[in-house]
């Protein structure tokens, strides 16, 4: 590293302790509360068809664990009919 010898120290020895400090402090942080449920979820997909079909499993997995959130999904005419056909 170029720099000063208090710089080159710095970052050898005392970073460390620094950084170990931190992650004691987060470590005994109370947990953060959970996300509010959503109550309505935008899917974007404006192009590749493949990549449509190979979304159909996360939007299994989105309805599954937000089965009252309206799902809407944004997409091509090509994109459109595929999606149109999920039943998710």
């Amino acid at each position: 590293m170029r720099g000063s010898f208090f710089l080159n120290f710095t970052d050898a020895y005392l970073g460390r302790v620094l950084i170990s400090l931190i992650s004691l402090v987060q470590f005994f942080r109370p947990p953060k509360k959970a996300p509010a449920v959503p109550s309505a979820i935008l899917i974007i997909k404006l192009s590749a068809l493949g990549d449509t079909i190979l979304l159909i499993p996360a939007l299994r997995e989105l309805k599954r664990t937000y089965p009252s959130a309206k799902m809407t999904f944004l997409a091509t005419a090509v994109n459109y009919e595929a999606a149109k056909a999920c039943p998710y």
